[in-house]
């Protein structure tokens, strides 16, 4: 891969997604951003993906690390958000409140509304490197 494969394929991306880890290498996960600036250098990890096709950015990670990934991006978007953030639903009638906060804490202790969003953004991670 060059440069420009790695510019073309963070233009089909949301702008909101670039810098959220998206990408697994070596148990690590980055950025579409971190990824374009280490190609840009050429040392490390950007000196190896230079001889890898494109390809590689978009395989979905095994499942165990697609887990710890989705977690991680969750996390990583709900500490952006407001303080005065609250998701708010109904389960049989009942009205659950969450802060950003809180829910980080259902997802890391992966309580059944934790599950919920991880098997989400699992799915979102899937669409994105499909792109």
């Amino acid at each position: 891969m060059n440069e420009e494969e790695v510019l073309n394929w963070i233009k089909k991306l949301p702008k909101s997604e670039l810098d959220i880890p998206l990408v697994v290498i070596d148990d690590r996960a980055y950025t579409p951003n971190e990824i374009l600036e280490m190609v840009r250098r050429k040392v490390g990890l950007g000196r190896r993906l230079l001889t890898l096709d494109v390809s590689a950015l978009k395989r979905v990670p095994a499942e165990p690390q697609l887990h710890e990934l989705a977690k991680i991006r969750l996390k990583k978007k709900l500490e952006k958000m407001p303080k005065k953030f609250v998701l708010a639903r109904y389960v049989l009638g009942k009205k659950e409140k969450y802060s950003a906060d809180e829910l980080i804490e259902e997802i890391e202790r992966e309580s059944p509304i934790g599950r919920e969003f991880i098997d989400t953004e699992k799915k979102i991670v899937r669409d994105l490197l499909s792109r």
